[in-house]
């Protein structure tokens, strides 16, 4: 080995261990971009990554801790990108002696004030998304979900996508799709479950308040547009 070689070599392994220190960001070699991951822990059994409701990125095993500061919480919990939340995520209290099962409509119901932690796997760059009014609210993030109101046209790429909307009067939720093979979840500000349908034509009476919709469609390789309108009653 000659010096040239040498130093490359030297180099290349002060390169190597510089990017194993990094536990904010890796690269995703399958779509060629940088996930950012939470500042707060390492991702770890030991120090899972502390966060509140948002959209979080991965890509291998990682470990996310939630804090729910009231009894009786539901929390959604969803996949987004390469990802089935109801197969590929545990979550269990912070002690990991309970683990918590999911109902179909991607809700952990009536968790009691506790420490839990999201354990998600993937062999691939993958997003999921965590949502709950009782978890932090300090820390939820602004991709948390995504404000809509009467009258817009929407595009969907994702898998999954979480929408908030207000009525500020008795009225109804009115909402139509491109695709029958598009599966509605509506809940409330507590995030009990409303209602859950699949079909290309919804719509639902309610009091006036805050609620969330998510959207999942069962063809990826098709963006779904969609209509949102409110009426009163």
């Amino acid at each position: 080995m000659n010096i040239r070689h040498l130093y490359i070599f030297v180099f290349a392994l002060f390169m190597i261990s510089c990017g194993e220190t990094n536990n904010t960001k890796t690269y995703a070699t399958d779509n060629k971009s940088i996930i950012d991951y939470p500042t707060k822990g390492e991702g770890t059994f030991q120090s899972p990554y502390r966060v509140g409701s948002g959209i979080y990125q991965f890509n291998g095993e990682k470990y996310y801790n939630i804090n729910v500061y009231k009894s009786e919480c539901n929390v959604l919990v969803y996949g987004i990108k390469n990802f089935d939340s109801l197969t590929d995520l545990d979550l269990i209290d912070d002690s990991h002696s309970q683990e918590r099962v999911p109902t179909y409509n991607y809700l952990y119901e009536n968790l009691p004030k506790d420490g839990y932690d999201i354990i998600v796997s993937s062999n691939t760059y993958s997003t999921f998304g965590v949502f709950s009014t009782c978890i932090d609210e300090d820390s939820t993030q602004p991709n948390a979900y995504t404000e809509i109101e009467a009258g817009n046209r929407m595009s969907m790429e994702d898998e999954h996508a979480l929408y908030k909307f207000t009525l500020s009067r008795v009225g109804k939720f009115i909402l139509n799709t491109t695709s029958n093979d598009v599966h509605v979840r509506l809940y409330d500000e507590d995030m009990n479950s409303l209602y859950s349908e699949s079909d290309n034509k919804h719509e639902k009476a309610l009091e006036s308040g805050d609620y969330y919709i998510l959207l999942s469609k069962s063809n990826n390789n098709e963006d779904l547009d969609f209509v949102f309108d409110t009426s009163s009653l």
